[in-house]
């Protein structure tokens, strides 16, 4: 195989400046920690040319010949500066680890988070270089800030689906950009620097995700019922009504399950819409109206929303769930808020109950079941947050100290 030039080395393996990592001067994979590249060797300099300085060579075997690794200068007084400390390629070898220090097994569906990174940024071969310098530093005992030492977590990704969104920063060397087929929510800085794409400016591409539904909890269908009996949080032994709020708040949030997007059928009551789901049109548009379709965003695309009502469609899309307002929730909590604030942008978490639903036309269409609103929280800018239910209904800013 023939060996490559400079400039052809350089593209191959994107050589770029090195990410600094929290807490540490210059981070802690560069050209200097290199095993292919030499040990800084001491030039000596004029002082009029600014004393000595040391210079470090690349000895990679794929290079046609070793450069040294420095940014030059033209002019008067042309000359370089030393830049292995702030440079890195995909080249990149790591040197043997200390005597008894061993590479972690990373499970298959799982990455790793470096304590050095904040854990922002997600590795999967435990021969990443950034994997290796967490280990040898872990070893020594390195400060890596916000009160911790260097070292790891592993973080489960068996849940998630190729092209899937997720909340981190993806390493950019290539054995881990390879195992890593998803999408970041977050803006690489270090990527989008150095010109390394994806670097999470671009539009989200949206995919479908089939996630099971919550099961925290289980229990009778009477026992289902009471849970939205609210009449017991307007006890005086709460001191205020931020206190009773909260408390509504907990005890819904401790008795009903998460909905995934599985059908609607395998939900075990009680359940609770939450981020994912998104009412198809505001709620406020129709006050009177007691049914309501919102969208499950692993499911269905909302750029593709139909502009008829969702009943005069053929087929009701995947991911539609139909709500029912028969206790008038909703609609008190709509009245309340615009009421008290005239409309301040919010969204609502939804609790209820799923039931069979006998609607033969939309039975025909693909719907079985819907949600039976029992309650509704309501949390809107300005710390406005407010619970709503079968005998309790309160609205407070908590904007206070």
């Amino acid at each position: 195989m023939p060996k490559l030039k400079k400039e052809d080395f350089d593209r191959e393996f994107r050589f770029r400046e090195a990410r600094r990592e929290f807490k540490l001067k210059d981070g802690s994979v560069h050209c200097t920690t290199c095993a292919k590249v030499s040990d800084g060797i001491r030039k000596r300099r004029s002082k009029f040319r600014g004393g000595d300085e040391k210079e470090n060579f690349c000895n990679h075997p794929e290079r046609l010949i070793r450069i040294k690794l420095g940014e030059y200068w033209s002019g008067l007084f042309p000359g370089s500066h030393n830049i292995a400390s702030r440079s890195v390629c995909d080249a990149y070898t790591s040197k043997p680890l200390p005597e008894g220090v061993t590479i972690p097994v990373i499970p298959a569906k799982h990455g790793i988070l470096l304590n050095s990174q904040t854990n922002d940024i997600l590795h999967a071969d435990p021969n990443c270089p950034y994997v290796i310098e967490e280990l040898r530093m872990e070893n020594a005992g390195v400060d890596a800030g916000c009160y911790r030492k260097a070292g790891s977590e592993l973080r489960d990704l068996s849940d998630l689906v190729d092209l899937e969104v997720i909340g981190s920063e993806i390493c950019e060397m290539p054995c881990c950009a390879s195992k890593l087929p998803y999408q970041t929510s977050k803006v690489d800085d270090y990527r989008r620097k150095v010109g390394i794409k994806p670097d999470g400016t671009e539009p989200q591409i949206w995919v479908r995700r089939t996630k099971d539904h919550g099961k925290k909890v289980s229990m009778s269908p009477e026992e289902a019922e009471a849970v939205f009996d609210l009449y017991r949080f307007n006890s005086p032994k709460f001191r205020d009504i931020y206190d009773r709020i909260v408390a509504v708040s907990n005890h819904l949030s401790n008795n009903s399950n998460f909905l995934g997007s599985k059908p609607l059928s395998e939900a075990v009551n009680p359940v609770h819409t939450w981020g994912v789901h998104h009412p198809l049109k505001s709620f406020s548009s129709d006050p009177n109206n007691s049914e309501f379709w919102v969208y499950d965003e692993r499911l269905f695309d909302d750029k593709n929303k139909p502009n008829v009502p969702v009943r005069s469609l053929d087929v009701i899309p995947e991911g539609f769930i139909l709500c029912r307002d028969s206790d008038r929730v909703v609609r008190n909590a709509i009245g309340r808020y615009q009421h008290y604030c005239h409309m301040i942008p919010g969204s609502f978490m939804l609790y209820g109950l799923v039931r069979p639903l006998e609607d033969e036309p939309l039975n025909e269409k693909g719907v079985t079941d819907f949600i039976d609103i029992k309650s509704a929280s309501y949390l809107g800018s300005g710390h406005l947050w407010g619970e709503f239910g079968k005998g309790f209904s309160e609205l407070a800013c908590f904007d206070r100290e």
